[in-house]
């Protein structure tokens, strides 16, 4: 663009605009998924860093929907090509293995960060609706038996959230080991042994969602009690329990489903199938709580069935045949010399999630020792805040599947470079950018969580409830805004493979977020305890890694990191 001539530059900006019929600029006029604004649409898009025609991916006449809706046969054709064009679209965006420049220190460093802060948007766009699926669902519950039913079912939908947010939180280590798993497979060029990896963790997660679902079903009296819950709330809550529980499998395989998209840069994929199946709740949710005046077992077998429909999206926009995906699923059942390396792999980030959740269970289990007004209202607040306080997780994928890259990079240009130059090290100048991004990140949603108790209207309709709602807003901004430092330099961690630190790290916070709780509440402290817990969580972990990144040397862009162990 800097060097087109004036007149080339002004067609450009007209084009923005839309006050031009098509783009014909032939040079250096490269949309980012932008479509033109005319009659005649036109979506152009760099393929491999080509700025010259030839090198563009053109949808003219019909428009880039029509385009797209000819592009299969068959009744699933034109919906399965969706997930391929979005994953298209999403490999063309600067990203790690593009900036080969970057890597190697050979650009300006602004330029370097404008590139790796462009690429952290658009991954973690779409990458955001993998986090935020069970969460937005038990929202929509939350809101619509706040709206339409009883403030005892708002109550008890408390303990049952604790339950399902603690099955899914575990199980985040399939997820996080499913895509580094297919991440290093794709590298190698294996996109079968990529395919048996999903296989198998499809495998893994359907029966732990068996082997989940049965003891739970059958005592889900006694696991309602266990979360503390006070006995009013346990019939209230025990037949949502048992309808949400037909739907572990499915929640489960869709993690590991996601994750082996991610693991081909495809995130848009993902984001299609939450925005599907959202939709889908929503609809089910008001139909059967307001219409079928079903109440809270409404609410489950709307969100079971969401579930489900999120399953099926999947398999036909990321896995199909007809979608041209990379990586291609097997019915064959694994091995034991497939399930053994992947078992193992995942045992150190499964002890990490299970610490984490025993905290969550802990803050969760504690506010359900309350009133039922106290713990209505913390409900509402606390699954607006689950939302926002999982915006943060597509920053610490970011780090797992592009700071790798960088890191062997740095390694293969200290073993080549001369004695005595000094050069940027691209590792760390990603990192500076990441943890850049998380601030603006955190101050953003950090305002959004501190206004939701001052639009306690949207939750429930009891106004008595108001005045505690509007109690947590400071804690809320607190938590939420230190939320993405913290979760984006967890996966820094991880990416230097350092998760020992981590796990080492998580329990000690176990240890002393329990002798808080026990404390504060014995102090008369109230539900207010549960949140100033909270922002201890979250106050630690930023602390641990943060310090151990300084030393470790992984902010300086000029002098080698002290004792950096091999990338995962």
């Amino acid at each position: 663009h800097r060097q087109a001539p004036p007149p080339l530059r002004r067609f450009e900006m007209m084009c923005r605009r839309g006050e031009a019929a098509v783009c014909r600029h032939p040079m250096r006029h490269l949309f980012l998924l932008v479509v033109c604004a005319s009659p005649v649409v036109s979506l152009a898009l760099p393929i491999h860093g080509s700025s010259s025609q030839s090198g563009m991916l053109s949808l003219r006449g019909g428009g880039a929907g029509a385009a797209v809706g000819r592009a299969g046969k068959g009744p699933w054709g034109g919906l399965s090509r969706v997930g391929g064009l979005a994953r298209a679209l999403h490999m063309n965006v600067p990203g790690a293995e593009e900036n080969e420049e970057a890597a190697n220190g050979d650009i300006p460093k602004g330029s370097f960060r404008r590139k790796e802060a462009l690429a952290i948007v658009k991954f973690a766009g779409p990458a955001l609706s993998i986090p935020l699926c069970d969460p937005i669902m038990s929202c929509v519950d939350a809101v619509c038996i706040g709206q339409f039913a009883s403030t005892v079912e708002l109550a008890a939908l408390g303990p049952n959230i604790v339950i399902f947010n603690f099955i899914s939180y575990t199980f985040q280590f399939m997820s996080i080991a499913t895509t580094i798993s297919v991440s290093n497979a794709m590298a190698d060029g294996d996109k079968k042994k990529a395919g048996r990896i999903v296989s198998t963790a499809v495998w893994i997660t359907v029966l732990a969602g068996i082997a989940m679902a049965i003891p739970l079903f059958i005592s889900g009296e006694a696991a309602l009690a266990a979360t503390g819950s006070v006995p009013e709330l346990l019939q209230a809550g025990l037949g949502y329990l048992r309808i949400r529980l037909l739907s572990c499998p499915a929640v489960l395989c869709t993690m590991v489903l996601q994750a082996g998209l991610l693991a081909q840069k495809d995130s848009v994929t993902p984001l299609l199938a939450v925005l599907i199946s959202g939709g889908f709740n929503i609809v089910g949710d008001i139909f059967l709580i307001r219409t079928m005046k079903m109440g809270l077992a409404g609410a489950a077998w709307a969100t079971t069935a969401a579930q489900y429909v999120a399953l099926i999206v999947l398999l036909l926009l990321g896995y199909s045949k007809n979608a041209k995906n990379d990586v291609a699923l097997t019915s064959e059942r694994p091995t034991k010399q497939e399930f053994k390396p992947f078992l193992s792999a995942v045992g150190p980030l499964f002890f990490l999630y299970v610490s984490k959740n025993v905290c969550y269970l802990m803050l969760q289990s504690l506010s359900t020792t309350f009133s039922t007004a106290t713990c209505a209202a913390h409900q509402a607040m606390w699954s607006g805040w689950a939302i926002l306080s999982f915006c943060g997780t597509p920053l610490e994928q970011c780090a797992q599947v592009f700071l790798p890259t960088y890191l062997r990079a740095d390694d293969k240009a200290d073993k080549e470079g001369k004695k005595g130059v000094v050069r940027r090290r691209s590792s760390a100048q990603f990192i500076q950018v990441l943890v850049t991004v998380a601030g603006v990140t955190g101050l953003f949603l950090g305002l959004i969580a501190a206004g939701i108790p001052y639009v306690p209207q949207f939750f429930t309709k009891d106004a008595s409830l108001y005045p505690i709602m509007q109690s947590f807003a400071p804690f809320m901004f607190l938590s939420i805004f230190t939320a993405p430092f913290t979760i984006s330099l967890d996966g820094v961690m991880m990416a230097l493979n350092d998760v020992k630190y981590l796990l080492k790290c998580q329990v000690a916070n176990t240890a002393i977020l329990a002798s808080f709780l026990l404390y504060s509440h014995r102090a008369g402290l109230g539900i207010l305890s549960v949140w100033y817990g909270v922002v201890l969580f979250f106050g630690l972990r930023l602390v641990e890694n943060l310090s151990r990144v300084v030393m470790r040397g992984m902010f300086s862009s000029n002098k080698r990191p002290s004792s950096l162990p091999a990338a995962s």
